[in-house]
């Protein structure tokens, strides 16, 4: 469902985008919710599906302490990386929500969200990319 979601909201971001006419206040603002519940989506996804991997390893090593100790390393950077992951995702989402980055692009303030909702997406990348590399290594 996340995906089918993220592919509405790229199609509708270039249809407001590239047809002329077609940003309004009201499709920004649609627009806006739409991305912000992406995130929202995205980030409870990520979260249900990061405790449900902790669950299945703490049942696989409930008796094997021997094995519990070699597992909770991975366990404790999946965690963490989900949490940080999840966080950000939530702040983008509210701060498309509530800030209106489409609309209000053109204020002071509607640029400084936009920044910072780049930066957020910029720290969900690096979390993307480590995460990547993480796995690679083990």
């Amino acid at each position: 469902m996340s995906q089918a979601l993220g592919i509405a909201v790229i199609i509708f971001n270039a249809v407001i985008t590239l047809i002329p006419g077609r940003l309004t206040t009201k499709t920004g603002n649609e627009f806006d919710v739409m991305q912000g519940s992406y995130y929202c989506l995205t980030a409870l996804t990520n979260s249900v599906a990061t405790l449900m991997i902790g669950r299945q390893i703490y049942s696989s090593t409930r008796d094997n302490n021997r094995a519990r100790q070699r597992y909770r390393h991975i366990v404790e950077i999946a965690l963490q990386s989900s949490a940080m992951y999840s966080v950000t995702m939530l702040a983008t989402a509210i701060i498309n929500i509530v800030g209106g980055l489409s609309v209000n692009f053109a204020t002071a303030e509607g640029h400084n969200l936009f920044i910072v909702s780049n930066y957020l997406s910029s720290i969900n990348i690096f979390t993307t990319v480590r995460d990547q590399v993480f796995v690679k290594k083990i």
